[in-house]
């Protein structure tokens, strides 16, 4: 992908897809070119956490936190990214919760945990108690001001363009 190549020295962060949480359960959304996103990571000093998006809460609660643990230090990553953009505002007490334990288990593996919050919830007083329950999350958002992060704990998100080209990143 030729706009990658270009902007790759800007990243701090890849997070390629890997898991979806839908309605019928997870699907692996990619098992991306580990040897592509290793080189361009280390050639560009950008850690690798690859993204679970969560798309159905009731689905993530049959989810085993230990499991996509268990994978991410398999892989080596750096942390998860956890994309919760697309989450129902009003399951938010489940969401936490699960998150909650995910990120005991990430921080026990000495793996970080990144978390887009459902859309629009970045906007309510409230949703800093999210930030306080989850020790050490990045949040990434476009509205992150409210939350009144250091900048190492708050990042905007940059999607990369698709690429008939290179589909292996």
């Amino acid at each position: 992908n030729r706009w990658l190549n270009e902007n790759a020295y800007r990243f701090t962060v890849i997070a390629p897809p890997w898991i979806d949480i839908v309605s019928n359960g997870p699907t692996t959304a990619s098992e991306w070119d580990a040897p592509s996103v290793s080189l361009l990571s280390i050639s560009n000093g950008a850690k690798v956490m690859p993204r679970v998006r969560v798309r159905d809460v009731d689905s993530l609660m049959k989810v085993v936190e230990t499991d996509i643990v268990k994978k991410a230090v398999a892989r080596g990553v750096d942390g998860v990214f956890v994309d919760a953009s697309e989450c129902d505002i009003n399951k938010m007490p489940p969401l936490v919760s699960w998150l909650t334990r995910f990120n005991d288990q990430l921080q026990a593996n000495k793996i970080g945990l990144v978390l887009q919050l459902p859309t629009g919830i970045e906007k309510l007083s409230s949703s800093i108690n999210v930030v306080k329950m989850l020790p050490g999350v990045i949040l990434v958002g476009d509205n992150l001001e409210s939350f009144n992060l250091p900048s190492d704990r708050a990042m905007p998100v940059v999607y990369v363009p698709p690429s008939d080209i290179n589909q292996t990143l």
